[in-house]
């Protein structure tokens, strides 16, 4: 059984478990950090401990799922993107990537 109720794997695992098996992209669903759990809302969480190529690769897969998710479920199109942002010299970090969505 896929969300609400009594042994149930939440909404995010099976998200999760999904990017993993469609896109090869590892990611930790909110759920693992107690993110509550709302009906149109879903976390996760990404490590950036990769090269900013990998990074930006990993978040044009994590759009692609995101667009084939929604759809699956008859949720139409979200404003799901990925830039890159540049930091600071202060901070050491050359650039980085940002994943930003939303859904109506």
């Amino acid at each position: 059984e896929v969300g609400g109720g009594m042994g149930a794997v939440p909404e995010d695992e099976v998200f999760c478990e999904g990017l993993l098996r469609e896109e090869k992209v590892v990611v930790l669903p909110g759920s693992c950090f107690r993110m509550p759990e709302r009906k149109g809302e879903l976390w996760f969480r990404v490590s950036v401990a990769v090269e900013v190529e990998v990074l930006g690769e990993a978040c044009e897969r994590i759009v692609r799922f995101c667009a084939r998710w929604r759809a699956a479920r008859g949720l139409g199109a979200a404003a799901v993107r990925c830039e890159t942002v540049k930091s600071g010299k202060e901070s050491g970090v050359k650039g980085s990537r940002v994943l930003q969505a939303s859904a109506p």
